[in-house]
This record gives structure tokens, sequence and C-alpha cells, in this order.
């Protein structure tokens, strides 16, 4: 998986809705990360984000 930090403000301008998602991916530690079909984010304190990519052959 590929991950950045961003904030959550600056999402929209590249065109992704937190309001919606096609699953959801707990790991070991309990954090839940939230996917768009291949485009996933996790949510981290206050206004930032950790945006992840699957790459095809974790599809």
């Amino acid at each position: 998986m590929w991950q950045s930090s961003k904030r959550y403000n600056t999402c929209p301008v590249i065109g992704f809705n937190f309001k919606y998602h096609t699953h959801q991916y707990q790991n070991q530690k309990g954090q839940v990360y939230f996917f768009n079909y291949e485009f996933g984010y996790l949510p981290l304190d206050g206004s930032e984000w950790i945006l992840v990519v699957k790459r095809k052959a974790e599809l």
C-alpha cells in the first residue's frame, strides 16, 4: 500500500468525498481504514488523515 498524510479540507479539491465508502479495514492495532474501491484513508487526530492506495496485486 502507498500512504500519504493530508488534511481533511484539501480532499474535496481532488474529488474525494468522505461521506461515501465501499468498505472498511481494521488493522491489528484497531485502526479503521475507510475505502472507496482502491482508494482509502485513515483518520488521524484533528483534521489530518493518511491516504492509502491498494495495488492491483492486493485487490
